[in-house]
């Protein structure tokens, strides 16, 4: 299972019929830009970033980005989507975070935030 809750696909999957309305032509254009880009990432990955496209629609990818070691995000995982338009690359992908307010997912990040504030009133 995954660090992070993935939401229900059959929830998400608003963007599935958008590769049924393309123009067959432009909607194989579309999928080959994408599985290029989705090798490329593959062959080489980023840090902390993990992304996968949906099984049963290529323009609708799920995400995880580890919090940085060392940063106030460190052990927390940060779920989200990104929708490709029918028009990519030309016209930019939605990019949606689900993960919640982090409080429960990164105390570092909480603790950073409560010290930071005592030391702006003063505490120590």
């Amino acid at each position: 299972r995954s660090p992070v809750g993935f939401a229900d696909p059959s929830d998400l999957s608003a963007a599935s019929t958008s590769l049924r309305l393309m123009h067959p032509a432009e909607r194989k254009q579309n999928l080959q830009r994408l599985q290029r880009e989705l090798k490329a990432l593959r062959k080489d990955p980023v840090p902390g970033v993990h992304a996968v496209p949906l099984p049963a629609n290529m323009l609708e990818w799920h995400y995880v980005i580890e919090g940085p070691p060392g940063s106030p995000y460190q052990g927390g995982f940060y779920h989200g989507i990104i929708r490709f338009p029918q028009e990519y690359p030309f016209k930019p992908p939605s990019i949606r975070m689900l993960t919640p307010r982090c409080n429960n997912l990164c105390p570092s990040a909480r603790n950073h935030r409560a010290s930071a504030s005592a030391r702006a009133l003063g505490s120590r």
